[in-house]
């Protein structure tokens, strides 16, 4: 009895080793079964908006404790606003704005880009969205929130000053995110416009610590608030010029303005240096752009 209680004890550790492993391969089964079930209930929607066993089951994994699934039904149910935005918004919109709230990081940007996808049906969550962009500038849900602001366009200009003092803000040094909030700061500004005059002088305040698409953005927000405006112009100008992937953007958005938002004078004799780029891209656009404005004179 005695030498079969002394084999037992050793092999007590490894019997209770090999349960937990047992327990732990179940758990992760039942995660993957979890994860794949959302995704099932996000395409049953998507075929059939109106199942709502299948919105609930969603609903639910929304509050699951598993922060994992949590996001993972966060990112289903954003994903269906680019089919079933009318349909579904009414009941996914609130929920999604619910997990702006989140303690979990990848929930609140999964919620943020999710609400992005819902274009205007999301316009009520437009003052979370703005909690989200001064409160979280640390994280991408930040930035990410501008441009979701910007999307919705006019309906978002109380986000007007959270934008304007975003435009201050950098991601770590270095970093792919360096300028990223002043981008999107930017052209959610641009999207927004026109602004009033206190907003557009704010702005011109503000255009000698940007550069690149950021400056861009925030002349075009000038430009479209205060047509033919100088300063403006010669910012988009500068941008122009820079010989950046800047100035391909900034070339493509001005084919699609209308002249009459630009300083002429200012503009022309940029789209002449950049017709002589190096760049055939940027050569071509601003010959054709220096041809039109010339034209318009």
């Amino acid at each position: 009895m005695l030498a079969s209680q002394k084999v037992m004890t050793r092999k007590l550790p490894r019997l209770v080793a090999a349960f937990a492993i047992s327990l732990a391969g179940c758990a992760q089964m039942r995660h993957v079964d979890n994860i794949e079930h959302i995704h099932n209930l996000g395409r049953l929607l998507e075929s059939n908006p109106s199942d709502k066993t299948s919105l609930t089951e969603l609903a639910r994994y929304l509050t699951d404790p598993n922060p994992a699934l949590r996001a993972q039904a966060t990112s289903v149910a954003g994903n269906l606003g680019t089919k079933r935005s009318e349909i579904l918004g009414s009941v996914l919109v609130p929920l999604l704005t619910e997990k702006l709230e989140d303690n979990e990081h990848l929930v609140r940007r999964y919620a943020v880009k999710g609400l992005g996808q819902y274009g205007r049906v999301a316009e009520a969550a437009v003052q979370p969205l703005i909690r989200v962009l001064r409160e979280y500038k640390t994280e991408d849900s930040s930035w990410l929130a501008a441009d979701v602001l910007g999307d919705l366009g006019p309906v978002a200009s109380s986000a007007v000053p959270e934008l304007i003092k975003s435009l201050e803000e950098k991601g770590p040094e270095g970093s792919i995110h360096e300028f990223t909030m002043q981008k999107s700061a930017g052209r959610a500004l641009s999207k927004i416009s026109p602004l009033d005059l206190g907003a557009t002088t704010q702005l011109r305040t503000r255009l000698h610590i940007l550069a690149g698409e950021a400056s861009l953005y925030v002349a075009f927000a000038i430009l479209k608030s205060q047509p033919r405006d100088p300063e403006g112009t010669r910012a988009v100008a500068a941008v122009i010029t820079s010989q950046t992937d800047a100035a391909s953007v900034a070339l493509r958005e001005i084919g699609r303005m209308p002249d009459a938002l630009f300083d002429v004078k200012v503009l022309l004799p940029a789209l002449e240096r950049a017709s002589k780029s190096n760049d055939s891209y940027i050569r071509d656009l601003s010959s054709k752009l220096f041809s039109r404005f010339t034209k318009a004179t």
